[in-house]
C-alpha cells in the first residue's frame, strides 16, 4: 500500500513456495524435538528412582524452556506455512 514503510517488507524475501517449504520444515522438526523433550520430561518425572536424583530433577528444569520453545516455534511455523505466508501479515 501507498502508506507502507520499508519495515513493512523484506528486502530479499523469498518465494513463498520457498518460505512454505522452509516453514514446514521448521515445524516438523520443531514438534518432534518438542515431542521427544516432552516424553523424556515426563518419564523422569514419572518413574521414582530417576527423580530421586538431583541431577535429573536438573535436566527437568533444563528441559522446560526447550519444550516451550520448540512446541511454540511449531506451532507457529505450522500456522505459517498454512497460511502461506507470515501469521502476523493482515
Amino acid at each position: 500500500t501507498s502508506d507502507s514503510t520499508r519495515y513493512d517488507y523484506l528486502l530479499a524475501a523469498e518465494s513463498d513456495q520457498d518460505l512454505s517449504q522452509a516453514w514446514s520444515l521448521w515445524a516438523s522438526l520443531a514438534l518432534f524435538v518438542a515431542t521427544f523433550v516432552g516424553l523424556l520430561f515426563l518419564s523422569i518425572l514419572c518413574n521414582n528412582k530417576t527423580r530421586k536424583n538431583a541431577f535429573n530433577l536438573y535436566l527437568v528444569y533444563l528441559m522446560v524452556p526447550d519444550l516451550v520453545f520448540s512446541g511454540g516455534c511449531g506451532v507457529t511455523c505450522l500456522m505459517n506455512s498454512i497460511r502461506g505466508r507470515y501469521w502476523s501479515e493482515k
